[in-house]
């Protein structure tokens, strides 16, 4: 895995300062008011940057609970506890470790009854939306071929973005990363559709931005500091900005069925009020029965919660300054059920490096008392005159300096040893 470029990293840093300027605001509209107007003179963080490193150190007497997670020998995950004092003898298993593994969304064909006819109308073949590619003479790649259905309908949704002038969409391509230009209608901004194993290329062409993923590219493992806060998940190796790293499965439930204990685990994936997703339905290679039925699905609310059954993704903690951000990704066709939330680098995340993304203002308030996410920014220090004054740029380069800090010391650690 390369280095991602300056000028690529600098979109990066700029989305992540909107990202945390924004959050600080409850009022949104004056969030945005005060990004626009933001005055030239700015007050920069006085104390050094190198303790918002967020590098995860394994303890010296670490204990091992479970060598895989997963029971997918191709997928290994172990889990460590590292909390101080806690040995074999005192050790417990917290509840939020006790769910069903599972690497692929799952429906309740009982509770789900629409959702599941609309899954088994999908394995219908004029209701698959799947390529030919492979089968062409002379091949042409999937990723910018207009004959490749899912290309076409990857475009599609690309226009569901939302345009800033400057920016040009984020695209989702197999090799190419997937950068995003603002922190505006994320639901829409963050949209893909991919080729999959029912396509004549398999999957394993360059309109499979879930490629990485699929593979098990990234080895992960899954660590526990502390009782109150649950466990975390880090990566060994270097991922670079753009790139995805895991998905977030679980059970896709409508919003009437959704445990209300269950909310804040739970992930949203589909808007009743959504009148853009509508028209696409409409527009989409799919038999008029079919898009009758998503087209009914579209107005309720769906989740995917992974309380009971998920993977390794509902371990994920917040953090103010995130390093990951969700998007959707389809495949196959277009009901709540062909949905992917995955989630993607905004940065180098360099090894070691623990991940993150943001889980919004409701979250962060109700930790006022002991978030800990670590960053410089967080939304509990924001009282401080230290860092309520930072404007958007400061942020933006106060990110800059702390990822050229990790840079520099694993090109120290790492790449320097090795070269030798």
């Amino acid at each position: 895995m390369k280095y991602t470029n300056q000028e690529d990293h600098a979109r990066c840093f700029a989305l992540l300062a909107q990202h945390t300027y924004l959050s600080r605001f409850e009022d949104d509209t004056k969030g945005v008011r005060s990004l626009i107007n933001e005055k030239k003179k700015t007050v920069k963080p006085q104390k050094g940057l190198e303790r918002f490193l967020n590098f995860y150190v394994p303890s010296k007497s670490r204990i091992l609970i479970t060598r895989n997670i997963t029971f997918n020998m191709d997928d290994a995950i172990p889990v460590f506890t590292d909390i101080a004092g806690e040995t074999l003898e005192n050790l417990t298993i917290p509840k939020t470790l006790t769910f069903n593994y599972t690497d692929v969304n799952i429906i309740n064909q009982v509770t789900e009854r629409e959702l599941a006819r609309a899954v088994s109308m999908s394995q219908e073949k004029q209701n698959t939306i799947r390529c030919e590619c492979s089968s062409s003479d002379p091949f042409v790649p999937c990723y910018e071929n207009k004959q490749c259905s899912c290309y076409k309908m990857n475009v599609q949704m690309r226009c569901l973005q939302v345009e800033k002038e400057g920016y040009e969409p984020t695209e989702f391509a197999t090799f190419k990363p997937s950068y995003f230009s603002h922190v505006r209608n994320k639901f829409y901004n963050y949209i893909g559709f991919a080729c999959s194993d029912s396509c004549s290329c398999a999957g394993k062409c360059t309109n499979n931005s879930m490629m990485f993923i699929d593979n098990k590219t990234f080895p992960l493992e899954v660590i526990r500091t502390d009782k109150d806060y649950g466990f975390n998940v880090v990566s060994p190796v270097l991922i670079p900005a753009g790139t995805p790293v895991i998905e977030f499965v679980g059970e896709v439930v409508s919003e009437v069925n959704l445990n209300a204990e269950n909310v804040d685990y739970s992930y949203k994936v589909s808007y009743s009020d959504d009148e853009k997703w509508r028209l696409l339905i409409a527009d989409a290679p799919l038999s008029d029965d079919y898009k009758q039925v998503i087209y009914d699905l579209s107005y309720h609310n769906f989740y995917i919660d992974p309380k009971k059954h998920g993977n390794i993704g509902r371990m994920i903690g917040h953090a103010c300054i995130p390093n990951l951000e969700v998007v959707r990704i389809f495949r196959k066709s277009l009901s709540p059920a062909h949905v992917s939330l995955v989630f993607v680098a905004l940065e180098d995340i360099f090894p070691g490096t623990i991940l993150s993304f943001d889980y919004g203002p409701a979250f962060a308030k109700t930790l006022k008392s002991y978030c800990q996410c670590g960053t410089f920014a967080c939304r509990n220090n924001q009282k401080s005159d230290e860092y309520s004054k930072l404007s958007c740029a400061d942020i933006a380069l106060a990110i800059k300096d702390i990822h050229e800090i990790k840079h520099e010391m694993f090109e120290d650690r790492v790449m320097r040893p090795i070269r030798k």
